[in-house]
């Protein structure tokens, strides 16, 4: 998922700040243990922005969770609660 969203943003953001800037994206699950599954993931992006004005940072913030939002197919299937059938065994 933290790859996917860093992809997914990754021309927009080189586009403002240049093609050398650093970010870590992580994408942290949230465990729900009675079910045995992840509840939620809470991702985050750490990248210097300090450069830019309030408003430019807000911008850049929304078009590049606006890319993720059209180009991040893993962030997109588990919104969309994909359902994943049992797995199925076959002869190669």
């Amino acid at each position: 998922l933290a790859a996917c969203s860093a992809m997914s943003s990754d021309a927009q953001l080189e586009s403002v700040l240049g093609p050398n800037f650093e970010a870590i994206t992580k994408a942290v699950p949230v465990k729900d243990g009675a079910a045995d599954r992840f509840a939620e993931f809470n991702e985050t992006m750490e990248i210097d922005l300090s450069a830019l004005t309030p408003e430019a940072k807000q911008k850049l913030i929304n078009s590049a969770l606006n890319k993720i939002a059209i180009n991040c197919t893993v962030g997109n299937t588990i919104v969309a609660s994909a359902k994943v059938p049992p797995l199925e065994f076959i002869q190669p």
